[in-house]
C-alpha cells in the first residue's frame, strides 16, 4: 500500500471530509450544539489537511478554499465556545455550596450564553458565501488540483510530511512550557490536533502505528482542550461580575469561579509538564512513518 500514489490516499480522506459537511448541515443550521461541533471538526480536519499535504496539491487554489474554512470555523466556533463556556459555569455553580452562590447566577449565565453566536451561525449557513464555499469544496474533491509531487509513492512523501507535522509540535510545546500564555497553549494544541488529524489520515497505509500517534495526540488534546476551555471561561467572568454590578447583583461568585478556573489551568499546566508528551508524540510519529514506508 506505501507504494500508491500519495494521490489515492489524501484524495480518499479529502472526499469523506467533504461529504461529511452534509451530515450536519441540517442540525446545524436548526442550532443543535452536538452538530455545531461536528461541523466544526470536518473545517478543522480538512483545514489540516490542505495544510500537512499543501506539497500535493496547487496551493493558488487550495489556500483560498483554506482561508474561507478558517472563516467558518470561526463562525461555528462562536456559538459552539458560548455553549462550552456556559456547560463548563452552570456545572462549576452546581458544584458548589448554596452559600456561596450569591445572586442571580445561572440566571445572568443563561441569558448571557443561551444562543449565543447561533443567529449568526444561520446567516452565514444560509449565505451566498457558505454556497460558493460548499460548490468549492464539492468541486476540489471531485478533482482535485495535483502537483506533480502527488503521483509519487505514499511511502515516500507522507513519513517526510509527518516529520514535519511532529516538529511542529515540539516547537509550538516548547514554547507554550516556557511562555505560559494562553495563546501559546492554544497554538500548542492546534499543532498537535493538525498531527493527529495527519496520522488518521495515513491509518489506512499505517495501520497500528497511525491509529496510536492519533490516540496518544487526541488523549493530550483532551487535556489542552480543557486548559483552552479554562481560558476562554477566565475571560467571560470579569465581563458577567462587571454586568451583575451594574444591576446592583453580588459579584462574589463571578470572582470565585475566576479563582477555581485559574487553578485548574495551573493543575493541567502541571499535567501536561510532567508527561513525557514530546517523546511519546516524536517516537510515535517515527513508527508511524516507517509502517507507512514498509507496508
Amino acid at each position: 500500500m506505501g507504494s500508491q500514489p500519495v494521490a489515492h490516499l489524501v484524495g480518499d480522506r479529502l472526499t469523506q471530509q467533504v461529504a461529511a459537511f452534509g451530515r450536519w448541515e441540517d442540525a446545524a443550521r436548526a442550532g443543535d450544539d452536538v452538530a455545531i461541533h461536528r461541523m466544526r471538526v470536518v473545517c478543522r480536519r480538512l483545514r489540516a489537511l490542505l495544510a500537512t499535504f499543501r506539497p500535493v496539491f496547487d496551493r493558488a487554489q487550495t489556500d483560498p478554499i483554506r482561508a474561507e474554512l478558517a472563516w467558518l470555523a470561526g463562525v461555528l466556533g462562536a456559538a459552539r465556545d458560548a455553549a462550552v463556556v456556559h456547560d463548563r459555569l452552570r456545572g462549576a455553580v452546581d458544584q458548589e455550596s448554596p452559600a456561596l452562590v450569591h445572586g442571580p447566577v445561572r440566571h445572568r449565565l443563561r441569558t448571557t450564553f443561551e444562543g449565543r453566536g447561533k443567529p449568526e451561525l444561520r446567516a452565514a449557513l444560509g449565505s451566498p458565501r457558505y454556497a460558493d464555499l460548499r460548490a468549492r469544496l464539492g468541486a476540489l474533491a471531485a478533482d482535485p488540483p495535483w502537483t506533480e509531487l502527488a503521483d509519487r509513492p505514499v511511502g515516500e512523501v507522507a513519513p517526510r510530511l509527518l516529520r514535519k507535522d511532529g516538529k511542529r509540535v515540539r516547537r509550538r510545546a516548547r514554547l507554550a512550557a516556557g511562555a505560559g500564555t494562553d495563546e501559546a497553549w492554544h497554538d500548542a494544541r492546534k499543532a498537535v490536533k493538525r498531527l493527529r488529524y495527519a496520522a488518521e489520515t495515513v491509518e489506512p497505509v499505517a495501520g497500528g502505528p497511525a491509529r496510536r500517534l492519533a490516540r496518544d495526540a487526541k488523549r493530550l488534546t483532551a487535556t489542552l482542550g480543557e486548559l483552552q476551555d479554562t481560558a476562554m471561561s477566565r475571560r467571560e467572568l470579569p465581563a458577567l461580575a462587571r454586568a451583575a454590578a451594574r444591576a446592583g447583583e453580588p459579584t462574589f461568585t463571578y470572582g470565585l469561579l475566576h479563582g477555581r478556573e485559574r487553578a485548574r489551568a495551573e493543575q493541567l499546566r502541571a499535567r501536561y509538564c510532567a508527561w513525557d508528551t514530546l517523546d511519546m508524540l516524536k517516537s510515535g510519529t517515527r513508527r508511524a512513518g516507517v509502517a507507512v514506508r514498509e507496508k
